[in-house]
C-alpha cells in the first residue's frame, strides 16, 4: 500500500474515536433568587438541557456554575440535583461533583444568608454550563 493510503485510513480510525472523547455540553440561565434570611433555604428556578437533547442517555461530566451577589454579603451557595447538593466555594467555578451521573433531574442552585446576616441579597447571574458524556 502507499504511504499516503495508509496515512488518509488512520485518519479515518482516529476521527471516530477524537469525536467521541470530545464531550458535547450545553448552557442553562436561572431567575434572579431573593436570599431573605440565614435560616432557609432559597432556590433557584430549575436549570436543564434545552428541549431538544435526550438527557436519559446523557451522563454529567463536569459543571461550571456562575452567579452574582451584591458586594458586602456573599451568600452561602451550593449546587443541587434532586439526590445531593454540592457546596459551592466561590461565585465561578467548576465541580466533578456529579460526574458519572445520569442527567435525569435538573440541577438548581440553593441559598442561604450567613450566620448573623440581616440585610436580604439578590443574587442574579445564575448559570451553568454542563459538560456531558
Amino acid at each position: 500500500m502507499n504511504r499516503r493510503l495508509v496515512r488518509w485510513l488512520s485518519g479515518l480510525i482516529l476521527v471516530p474515536a477524537i469525536c467521541t472523547a470530545n464531550p458535547a455540553s450545553w448552557s442553562a440561565h436561572a431567575k434572579p433568587v431573593n436570599v431573605a434570611t440565614p435560616q432557609r433555604y432559597f432556590l433557584s428556578t430549575p436549570l436543564q438541557a434545552p428541549g431538544n437533547r435526550t438527557p436519559s442517555r446523557e451522563y454529567y461530566d463536569s459543571v461550571r456554575w456562575r452567579f452574582e451577589s451584591p458586594t458586602g454579603v456573599q451568600p452561602e451557595a451550593w449546587l443541587c440535583l434532586a439526590r445531593g447538593c454540592d457546596k459551592l466555594p466561590s461565585v465561578t467555578w467548576r465541580t466533578i461533583a456529579f460526574r458519572g451521573r445520569r442527567i435525569r433531574e435538573p440541577l438548581y442552585f440553593r441559598f442561604r444568608l450567613p450566620r448573623g446576616a440581616k440585610q436580604p441579597v439578590v443574587v442574579s447571574g445564575l448559570q451553568v454550563l454542563v459538560n456531558i458524556r
